[in-house]
């Protein structure tokens, strides 16, 4: 979905719609159903090349997180929740290996709004997808994310989150005979 650069003529128009689709399934979804965690966009550097450059995922994501704070806060205030809104970004695929070029510049914007202004929390979960890996290349990868997130947030809690994973991607599944059921998957798997 793309943004007119801005100084262009629909610039804004482009950045509003987004603002208040996020704002609306925030609001709706806490609302009806206390939700307040939200993501905005799976696996932004995947596409040939990625539908989107880092720095346009994290212009579209300084603007969802602004959305989706306004729309929970709005609902408490409304309706009498106490929902902490929180954001889990930049759910990557690909572990330590996708933090250059698309975690960095989240975790070295934390605290910047889409006005270039230091007013909001962008994040509340480090989200990333890891596949093909046993038991410890698994632990590897997030002990390495951790100290990157970490040592970016400057002592600040961020939490992490492995939001897919398995020892195969289904692509990868769909060349095979194999299946999670099979010895070979599951005890990998289990490690």
């Amino acid at each position: 979905y793309p943004f007119a650069p801005l100084g262009n003529a629909g610039a804004w128009e482009d950045r509003w719609e987004q603002w208040q689709h996020f704002y609306a399934q925030a609001f709706y979804l806490s609302k009806n159903f206390d939700v307040h965690r939200f993501q905005m966009y799976n696996e932004p550097n995947h596409g040939s090349p990625a539908d989107v450059t880092p720095a346009q995922f994290l212009e579209r994501l300084q603007f969802a997180s602004d959305a989706v704070q306004a729309a929970v806060a709005d609902v408490n205030a409304l309706y009498g929740k106490s929902l902490d809104p929180q954001m889990h970004a930049p759910v990557t695929a690909g572990g330590t290996s996708t933090y250059p070029a698309w975690g960095a510049p989240v975790m070295q914007n934390l605290h910047t709004d889409f006005l270039g202004q230091g007013e909001i929390k962008l994040i509340d979960t480090y989200a990333y997808q890891q596949y093909g890996l046993d038991g410890p290349g698994f632990a590897s990868q997030l002990n390495g994310m951790k100290n990157l997130v970490n040592a970016a947030a400057g002592g600040e809690p961020i939490r992490l989150a492995i939001t897919e994973f398995s020892t195969l991607t289904a692509a990868n599944f769909d060349a095979t005979s194999e299946t999670l059921d099979s010895p070979a998957q599951f005890s990998r798997m289990g490690s």
